[in-house]
């Protein structure tokens, strides 16, 4: 791709190692995935409004959920059993793309069943279009093995350019229906969301076909080692893909769709921030993983400060523009979602700074701390909703997210003395900090300069 040679003629220029590079060119282009889907965001917004923006949610919800949960520990399988015996590669292939298209059918029939009790708030005719949306499912299980192939035989170009596709021609087709069409139905909207998986799923395919060989015969054995390796990181994958739906998948339900189309931009604008979050972090600190304890801690702690530190910055104009952006970038129709963006801005930011601080759970071993406080949150997010969003609607849940949020954010702070036996993390920036940060700088510029 021609931004990934411009990455690498530039950073080659300045020095930087390839692996340095392939972080900062993956953050690149993760940003550019999230702005796409935003201008997706606000075009959707601004063609069906907040009722139609509801119900497009209906209809693509349940196919992002299974096409995601179907597969859940299979990407990670098939990276880690790719990198650990390249000679099987054709065997595992064959037998992760099987799974995930069997797996997705499996899928998608349930989901038909599910969806009328589910989305039993909406109309009919949104029902029916969520219930065939969902035989998309098999092509976007294959997607989700597909591209974790990419990157366990590193073909980044061809990874990052699904990454980028999907959502650009999304938007291409949202602009063009709103520019040239009157009609402002969400079923034709939808097409774009759904459709676009199932057509670029060819790419990947592609060059795995020509390059890796997948086998389909004597399927038992790579199975049964996927399975194995899968079913291992199962409960973390499926807690880690629960956490981005969750809300929306118990408000599809608790709520009418005007309701859940203002929640949506609202989350839409608020989770913006944690990318930006997450990436500043990756951008300054190396992985924490491999180093001792004390220097593992110290390293997140920093990291978590710097990270939080650079959201207040972009988060704080952010609440109080919130009027002007919502209302110009979505319409004034949106404008009643100003009060839930600030609230789940606000969770969003705490949310981050949690990620970023549970990395300190995984380097010194103890990754089931992460996963029981990101349950503690979502046992308190379903509980919350499903008290206060039928008594106060989107307002109960917003605030039903912050409190979670919160209860996450109370927690992992005192899990630093209860379980890792240190102290509390100090989550302001001093001089200190600073000076770390720059020797951080100077440290990896002089290991490029040795070309360690």
């Amino acid at each position: 791709m021609f931004f990934s040679y411009i990455i690498r003629r530039v950073g080659g220029a300045l020095g930087i190692r390839p692996g340095a590079l392939r972080v900062l060119e993956t953050i690149f282009f993760t940003g550019v995935v999230v702005v796409l889907a935003f201008v997706g965001g606000i075009l959707s917004a601004r063609i069906l409004g907040p009722e139609g923006r509801g119900e497009l949610t209906s209809i693509i919800i349940g196919l992002q959920v299974a096409g995601q949960l179907a597969v859940v520990g299979l990407p990670s399988a098939i990276i880690y059993n790719v990198k650990k015996t390249p000679a099987q590669t054709p065997e595992l292939v064959g037998a992760v793309l099987t799974l995930a298209f069997v797996f997705g059918i499996a899928s998608s029939l349930i989901g038909v069943l599910i969806i009328p009790y589910w989305l039993e708030n909406t109309s009919e005719p949104i029902i029916r279009a969520a219930q065939i949306a969902m035989l998309a499912t098999p092509m976007w299980t294959v997607m989700q093995v597909a591209t974790p192939i990419l990157r366990a035989k590193d073909e980044f170009d061809i990874f990052n350019g699904v990454r980028v596709a999907t959502p650009l021609v999304t938007a291409i087709v949202l602009g063009i229906y709103l520019l040239f069409t009157t009609i402002r139905d969400p079923i034709p909207a939808s097409l774009p969301y759904v459709l676009n998986t199932c057509i670029f799923v060819f790419w990947p395919l592609w060059w795995i076909w020509k390059t890796c060989q997948p086998r389909f015969r004597n399927l038992l054995a790579p199975v049964r080692t996927l399975l194995q390796y899968g079913l291992r990181s199962l409960i973390v994958d499926t807690v880690q893909t629960l956490s981005r739906f969750l809300d929306r998948i118990v408000l599809v339900y608790l709520l009418p769709p005007a309701a859940v189309g203002l929640y949506v931009v609202a989350v839409a604008m608020a989770r913006a921030m944690n990318e930006m979050g997450m990436a500043i972090a990756l951008v300054l600190f190396p992985k924490a993983s491999g180093q001792e304890a004390t220097q593992a801690i110290a390293m997140t702690d920093l990291a978590a400060r710097i990270g939080l530190f650079s959201m207040l910055v972009l988060g704080l104009p952010m609440l109080i523009l919130a009027d002007f952006l919502i209302g110009n970038l979505f319409g004034h129709e949106f404008l009643p979602a100003v009060s839930i963006f600030q609230r789940l801005l606000i969770a969003v930011i705490l949310g981050s700074t949690c990620d970023i601080l549970s990395q300190a759970f995984f380097a010194t071993g103890k990754p089931e701390t992460a996963s029981i406080l990101r349950c503690i949150e979502m046992v308190a997010l379903v509980g919350l909703l499903f008290f206060l969003a039928p008594r106060y609607g989107m307002d109960g849940a917003s605030f039903a997210v912050l409190a979670s949020s919160v209860l996450r954010f109370i927690a992992t702070l005192a899990s630093y003395p209860l379980v890792l036996g240190v102290s509390l993390p100090r989550l302001y920036i001093n001089r200190s900090d600073i000076g770390k940060v720059r020797k951080a700088r100077s440290d990896r510029v002089s290991r490029q300069q040795n070309g360690e």
